[in-house]
């Protein structure tokens, strides 16, 4: 049995080459008694080393004579042997650890050793203890049966390592067999069975598995609302209406989304599905409100819209003098002016004031302001709004002082 001794150590290679030193002396003559084992770190993490092959040179400083030790790298350790040849002269012995891949080189690690001792050819023997030729010839023949025996244990290791070697080699294949398999899914029929089978690479053993997995089947569809303005009326009777649609099913809805006041809001369900030859609708209800109460004619001359709405901008005040028709005992005399709100002279720190000049206006007089057309995006951009009036004034409130000058429309009215 061949003893080693082992001497580990760290290196960083974003750290550079690290100098060791082996402090206890390697003993003259050893062969492959002494073992490098380097440990490689990458900034704080384990290095990738794969593809690089690594030598350990030994320089014996007394001689000049560089000899290589070839190392073994597993993951990120590197481990080196040094060979008798390292440690036949005395002194001082450098070592440099350097990996290589693919022609570029470097050095992590240089340790300095030192090489002494060993035994010399000369023997002195003043004790006499140097046994007899007879009782040497006694001891040799005890040596040469444990030279013996020891070479049938070492025979017996080496056949349980070679059988370790070939279990190894054994699992090594299958475990490349594994990482040598890949695999892929495709999309089969509806309510076609599912597959599985391998195909084998005939020249360089890759095996592929492919699956196949079916569809699932397709649902049933769920009701549908359409909208147009073939279906009318208030007809609780299927009937067939050219509504153009294909494939209508029962439980589906249709919505009037015309503009006839009698039909606006209704609905109808399908109760016989098919297509717009064959399919049957009836009426089922009105999504608006009930109607409310009371009458608008029109206000500024202007008719409601189907929903009682009446929609007026900065347009719609009258720009001379009249009447205001509405539900009142007696027509309201007014007339019209307008004032100016400019780009400085406000008060406060916002929102800010302006009490701008407004020919006709009391603090009691009802009075509409809005801003003429031309400045009608500067006077909603400043957010301004009348907030209070007086005599021959009215007060504006804004949120900023206006970046230009707007004009605004106002209607003064004597109750």
């Amino acid at each position: 049995m061949s003893l080693t001794v082992r001497h580990p150590y760290t290196v960083d290679i974003a750290s550079g080459t690290k100098k060791e030193m082996i402090s206890a002396p390697l003993v003259y003559g050893d062969a492959n008694g002494h073992e490098v084992a380097v440990t490689v770190r990458d900034s704080g993490t384990d290095a990738v080393l794969t593809g690089y092959s690594g030598i350990l040179y030994a320089v014996r400083m007394a001689d000049r004579v560089t000899i290589p030790n070839e190392a073994a790298i597993v993951g990120n350790v590197v481990t080196a042997k040094l060979a008798q040849s390292c440690l036949l002269a005395r002194g001082r012995v450098d070592l440099l650890l350097t990996l290589t891949k693919d022609g570029d080189s470097f050095s992590p690690l240089w340790v300095e050793a030192t090489c002494a001792g060993g035994i010399t050819d000369t023997i002195a023997d003043p004790s006499e203890i140097i046994p007899s030729l007879s009782d040497l010839l006694a001891q040799i023949s005890v040596m040469a049966g444990a030279t013996a025996a020891a070479n049938a244990a070492a025979t017996e290791a080496n056949e349980a390592a070679e059988a370790a070697n070939t279990a190894t080699d054994n699992a090594q294949d299958a475990a490349d067999a594994i990482t040598d398999i890949t695999a892929e899914a495709g999309t089969l029929e509806p309510g076609a069975p599912a597959t599985a089978f391998a195909e084998t690479d005939p020249e360089d053993g890759h095996i592929n598995l492919v699956f196949g997995v079916p569809q699932g089947l397709q649902g049933v569809r769920g009701t549908k609302t359409y909208s147009g303005t073939a279906i009318t009326g208030t007809s609780t009777t299927p009937t067939a209406y050219a509504t153009g649609i294909t494939a209508a099913l029962p439980g589906d809805r249709y919505r009037y989304n015309g503009t006839v006041t009698a039909h606006v809001g209704n609905e109808y369900v399908c109760t016989v599905g098919g297509d717009a030859d064959t399919a049957l609708w009836a009426y089922d209800g009105n999504v608006r409100g009930a109607a409310g109460t009371g009458n608008v004619s029109y206000v500024n001359e202007i008719e409601p819209d189907v929903d009682g709405n009446v929609t007026l901008d900065a347009g719609d005040i009258p720009t001379t003098s009249g009447t205001v028709q509405g539900d009142l005992d007696d027509k309201a005399t007014g007339s019209t002016t307008t004032c100016t709100l400019p780009t400085s002279g406000w008060s406060g720190s916002g929102p800010y004031t302006y009490a701008a000049t407004a020919t006709g206006v009391t603090a009691t007089n009802l009075v509409l302001a809005g801003p003429a057309p031309a400045s009608k995006a500067a006077y909603e951009d400043c957010g301004a709004y009348p907030s209070a009036q007086g005599a021959g004034m009215l007060t504006f409130t804004a949120e900023s002082v206006p970046s230009e000058s707007i004009t605004v429309n106002v209607a003064v009215f004597d109750l």
